[in-house]
């Protein structure tokens, strides 16, 4: 997920203090390009931001703070890069650091290597690159190949849309370079995994851009020089998977999950169903299973089974793991939208992170996140049933040019905007740890939910807020009895800030990474994680 946003007037003079032991705050941080808190290898925390103009006409400092394990500061460095740049990606070896900016209105692409102490090592910028491979959806993969070299992925365009990977040193010199050019139509990398020697890229095919029916593939690469190892379709005779992200097991063997359409054919209101795919480590299919959302009438019930299979509820399936158990469990959120017309935006949401108060010129929906759906397969790829998981709704409103989209699409939309609860799974004293984020009103709390409890009830749990008052938070709670969702989303604007104020990610050894961004500031602090 890529957010940048740009809310507030750049200011450089930070106040740097300890409030107490493994929290931090900066003051008056800046609010252009502020990139979140991000955790790398449980070692680094770091943050970045756009600065003041420079002597230079038409460009601006990238500002790079970063802190320890500790959270004791390293060292904040500035790089000169143009003024309208975003932040596209970024990945850290434990050694060094490696950005890319990427400038549409410019039309560059940079790239910037620092040291772990935050010291440039190096520079490059593309220039005249095409704009349609500027934009968000289309900002570059990087993934950590040693502890000096990096293996990047980002779309290209010659006569058609494809990509390309290349192997970087913290020079920026490329050991190899190898492009992935269709015959005809597109192909994007989805999501890839660097690891035992090999690239493996999870790539959508597409006759064109505007077609809605695709066919998603996995590819092994050589990591020595590019080669391919094998490319194998994630598809049957009739239907075709539809997954958004891979997962590398123990033995090379890569599993992935979704959604699954009839011939392939992308219906941007349901699915047809859920399929899970287990391939081989020479890249041969050992099994793959397709559940039609009708078949599963046996293992669902109560108002959970009338309410997917008549439609009004639909699926969002965000990760797949490997148990402990040597079973597989493919994790997702129940969703649905409202058609609330006569809904107005209050414009609180923009104060907290909702991305702006929504436009009364135009529709307007109701979005709700529900309970947890997991799916359960076991080691052979079988599926063996259906655990639902209670937690309290999360609900919004969406305004916008995607307020007129079907329900999976704006779904697809406000996933990418982090509104969905998920966050990541941990383990911790010898068990599996499902952590994700729900808010009431304006005030959020990150969850703990073991692999395996049936209920939310009484799970441990930590604040995420550092600046939220009772008085604010009482608006937000009133915002949602009376409006909908206290939240609001316009999908027509640039601020698009709800993922940025609020985070939670694993860090160093039985500690979470936590940030609280608000106009008064920045606090960062480490918590342990809860429950024995």
């Amino acid at each position: 997920m890529k957010i940048i946003s740009h809310i507030g007037v750049l200011c450089l003079a930070l106040l740097f203090t300890t409030v107490k032991a493994q929290e931090v705050t900066l003051e008056t941080p800046g609010a252009r390009g502020f990139s979140g808190i991000r955790s790398l290898n449980g070692s680094v925390a770091f943050t970045t931001w756009f600065g003041e103009k420079t002597e230079t006409k038409g460009m601006a400092n990238f500002v790079l703070k970063l802190w320890n394990a500790e959270l004791e500061e390293i060292k904040s460095t500035e790089v000169e890069v143009s003024k309208f740049s975003e932040l596209a990606s970024s990945a850290f070896t434990g050694k060094y650091f490696l950005f890319v900016f990427v400038d549409a209105m410019k039309k560059n692409r940079t790239m910037v290597t620092f040291t772990a102490e935050g010291d440039l090592v190096e520079k490059k910028v593309e220039e005249d690159v095409r704009r349609a491979l500027l934009t968000a959806e289309n900002f570059p993969i990087i993934h950590v190949l040693n502890d000096e070299e990096f293996v990047l992925i980002r779309p290209m365009k010659e006569k058609k849309f494809g990509f390309e990977v290349e192997r970087l040193d913290k020079s920026l010199e490329s050991k190899w370079l190898q492009s992935f050019i269709p015959e005809e139509g597109v192909w994007k990398a989805q999501d890839a995994i660097v690891k035992n020697d090999k690239i493996f890229i999870l790539r959508e095919q597409n006759p064109n851009r505007s077609s809605d029916v695709f066919l998603f593939s996995i590819i092994a690469l050589n990591v020595q020089d590019g080669s391919t190892q094998y490319s194998t379709d994630l598809a049957d005779a009739e239907d075709g998977g539809a997954p958004a992200f891979i997962r590398l097991g123990s033995q090379g063997e890569i599993a992935t999950g979704g959604p699954y359409f009839k011939k392939g054919k992308y219906d941007d209101k349901n699915s047809d169903g859920l399929f899970f795919c287990i391939l081989q480590p020479d890249g041969s299919i050992r099994k793959m299973t397709k559940k039609s959302w009708d078949s599963m009438k046996d293992q669902i019930s109560g108002e959970f089974s009338s309410a997917l299979l008549g439609g009004k509820t639909k699926i969002m399936v965000e990760d797949v793991i490997r148990k402990l158990d040597g079973n597989y469990l493919i994790i997702a959120e129940q969703f649905k939208k409202a058609n609330n017309a006569n809904l107005t935006g209050s414009g609180a949401g923009a104060v907290l992170g909702g991305g702006g108060g929504s436009s009364a010129a135009g529709p307007e929906v109701g979005f709700t996140v529900l309970d947890f759906v997991f799916f359960e397969f076991n080691a052979s790829g079988d599926f063996t049933g259906i655990q639902v998981v209670e937690k309290t709704n999360k609900e919004a409103r969406v305004s916008g040019s995607v307020a007129n989209d079907k329900g999976l699409a704006i779904a697809n939309y406000m996933y990418s905007r982090g509104f969905f609860c998920y966050r990541e799974t941990i383990e911790h004293n010898g068990k599996q740890i499902i952590v994700y984020r729900n808010d009431d009103g304006f005030k959020s709390k990150a969850y703990f939910l073991p692999i395996g409890e049936t209920s939310t009830a009484s799970i441990p749990s930590i604040d995420m807020d550092r600046w939220v008052s009772e008085n604010l938070n009482k608006l937000g709670k009133f915002a949602k009895a009376t409006g909908g969702g206290q939240y609001s989303f316009n999908s027509d604007n640039t601020n698009d800030t709800y993922a940025l104020y609020k985070g939670i990610q694993s860090f160093k050894k039985g500690h979470m990474l936590l940030h609280d961004y608000n106009l008064k500031g920045l606090k960062i602090w480490l918590e342990p994680i809860p429950g024995q």
